[in-house]
């Protein structure tokens, strides 16, 4: 499943009256819907509006960002199936390659919370011959229809495995601390799955969210079989739907029409950023 982006099958868009035959067609990526599950207000402030937040969220061009993207960069390089002392050093020579631009306490802290992913699954199993890489980064575009909409998902996952013909392991790396509030990274990594199980023709996925930033590695884990995937599917088409919503609402209430007003929204976050745009 692995593709350049040039490959990938480009989705049209919406036509002047947002439908095709057989309902809407959208096309977007699994951070677009992840985002929308978040918070559908900040994502049309930010995708539509282009107004910016002082949410607690790490904007793209942050230190902290860049480092993230560093850390994966590092991730791509490494050799998970070789000996210890390999590992170590693999980890430290891409620590050194891919954050040059970075200072000493966070090159040696990335080493030793990368090189702690030795003993921890699903790099042990990896290790063990249990698992057998497919691919990391790797890109796909899956479609998926429903009565009222098709929808185009498109994105990248961070690693993926195989073990045996029908079954798979998804990982995606946090580069953070476990938080309990993460309903956005599970459905992320659920969608990944989505596609994967479509494409390969997989009965179940084991989701691993791995948070690389404690001293020891934290794997959060759980498994979809045909049902659970079924409502996965489900729960995209929905979500699908509701972004087409508020996307026509938002234009409606930003050209000014008086009528246009957003749908209400319970929001969970106390300190979004945008908490004077949803209520006094």
């Amino acid at each position: 499943p692995t593709r350049r982006s040039s490959d990938l099958y480009a989705a049209p868009g919406l036509s002047a009256s947002g439908k095709i035959i057989g309902g809407r067609m959208l096309s977007m990526s699994v951070g677009r819907v992840a985002a929308f599950v978040r918070c559908p207000r900040e994502y049309l402030f930010q995708s539509q509006y282009g107004i910016p937040s002082p949410h607690k969220r790490t904007p793209a061009g942050t230190d902290a960002a860049r480092l993230g993207a560093a850390v994966h960069s590092v991730l791509e390089s490494v050799d998970f199936e070789s000996k210890k002392k390999a590992f170590k050093k693999s980890v430290a020579d891409a620590v050194n390659e891919k954050l040059a631009q970075f200072g000493k306490l966070e090159k040696k802290a990335a080493i030793k919370r990368l090189t702690a992913l030795y003993d921890v699954d699903p790099f042990v199993k990896l290790r063990e011959g249990s698992l057998s890489l497919v691919g990391r980064e790797v890109e796909f575009s899956s479609r998926f229809s429903g009565r009222s909409v098709t929808c185009m998902l498109n994105g990248k996952i961070d690693l993926l495995l195989r073990k045996g013909e029908k079954r798979a392991w998804v990982v995606d790396y946090k580069y953070s601390a476990e938080s309990g509030s993460d309903e956005a990274f599970r459905f992320q990594l659920e969608l990944y799955s989505l596609a994967m199980s479509a494409y390969l023709g997989i009965e179940s996925v084991t989701c691993a969210l791995v948070y690389l930033k404690s001293d020891k590695p934290r794997v959060r884990k759980w498994e979809l079989d045909r049902s659970k995937l079924a409502r996965v599917e489900r729960r995209l088409l929905k979500s699908a739907l509701d972004i087409y919503e508020w996307e026509d609402k938002g234009r409606r209430l930003y050209g000014g029409l008086s009528t246009a007003t957003l749908p209400a929204v319970n929001c969970p976050d106390p300190r979004c950023g945008y908490i004077g745009f949803c209520r006094p």
